[in-house]
């Protein structure tokens, strides 16, 4: 199994967002923190077993707790994955849990790293690609993300990086993100309808309402029914989800 790094960075919003944890392959190796990183395979491999190294760079102990988030993941068709920190939970279908947490945290003192982490993915023979967002947070505070990548599974036959650029076609924007009482979504490179959902920190659906580019590329999401926090809007169609992006509200 190959590993590859791609060099391309992405911007999710945060309403804290501190680089106060060094993310690497190796200790002491390059840091990946705000990168895509591509674990290549094929659809036969029985399972993705990847680990990385939490350091704090801070000077400081911190509390940490993790997250992953589905960005691009197909439903329906026996994909699982599970996510390590301190203890691994069981596996989940994709799509049953778009957000998960760990349950645990781990206190890292300043300067040391921890080894914990591993994320795996069991593909099941399905030719295809699944992409998450990890992020490392505050465990007194999940807004307060420390440090982020997305990572991206190649399980297809050939490779994930076509499908990643076709991907981006799918053009989303919030504006105005942090919103107070509303928001505008706008979408494009989208020919069919989709669905569009709000979740929550905690992987509950708060909304859920269908976006067909007929009737126009933007529409308003009314907010001033959530609370100050981070929520993730999933676009997905019949598929599995296209893609997902961070919205803050912020009264």
């Amino acid at each position: 199994m190959r590993l590859l790094v791609l060099v391309c960075t992405f911007a999710l919003l945060s309403l804290n967002s501190h680089a106060q944890l060094n993310i690497t392959q190796e200790i002491g190796g390059e840091q990946l923190n705000g990168t895509t990183y591509l674990v290549d395979g094929n659809p036969s491999i029985f399972e993705f077993e990847h680990p990385f190294y939490v350091t704090n760079s801070a000077d400081e102990p911190l509390s940490v707790g993790c997250r992953r988030t589905e960005l691009d993941v197909q439903t329906g068709v026996g994909i699982q994955s599970t996510l390590c920190w301190v203890i691994c939970p069981a596996y989940v279908d994709a799509g049953s849990e778009p957000i998960r947490i760990s349950p645990f945290s781990a206190s890292i003192p300043a300067g040391g790293t921890d080894s914990s982490f591993v994320m795996h993915l069991r593909p099941n023979g399905v030719d295809g690609c699944t992409r998450y967002l990890i992020e490392w947070f505050d465990a007194e505070d999940d807004t307060e993300v420390f440090a982020s990548i997305e990572m991206v599974f190649d399980h297809s036959a050939g490779s994930c990086l076509l499908s990643l650029n076709e991907n981006e076609e799918l053009v989303t924007k919030l504006s105005p993100n942090p919103s107070s009482e509303e928001t505008v979504l706008n979408l494009s490179g989208v020919n069919s309808p989709v669905n569009v959902q709000i979740i929550d920190l905690l992987g509950k659906v708060r909304s859920t309402f269908p976006f067909n580019p007929v009737n126009g590329t933007s529409r308003i999401i009314n907010t001033t029914g959530l609370s100050n926090g981070i929520y993730f809007v999933s676009i997905s169609d019949n598929s599995g989800i296209l893609k997902t992006i961070k919205m803050v509200v912020k009264k």
